[in-house]
């Protein structure tokens, strides 16, 4: 099982995505990136933070280049689940 991130380690991660608020979920034991622009809520989750980090920069990349930016929330099936994390309900 994997173990939880020390602060230093988060606090590392927090700072390779300014624009997003990245959280270490304790329960399902994965990172939580909630992005700080965009109209609709966008989240994306990663047990691995330099996957976490590439999707975070691929939003961005879409986002500034005016493509679709798929809003993410805190429900769904793993079996329902996308590149980027859960599906929306």
């Amino acid at each position: 099982m994997r173990s939880d991130p020390s602060p230093a380690e988060l606090a590392a991660i927090q700072a390779a995505a300014p624009n997003w608020l990245v959280m270490w979920c304790w329960y399902p034991r994965e990172y939580a990136a909630l992005a700080k622009f965009g109209a609709e809520p966008t989240i994306i989750y990663d047990r691995d933070p330099r996957q976490l980090l590439r999707h975070c920069q691929e939003v961005e990349l879409a986002a500034a280049h005016g493509g679709p930016v798929i809003p993410r929330t805190f429900s769904g099936p793993k079996s329902a689940q996308t590149p980027y994390g859960r599906s929306p309900p």
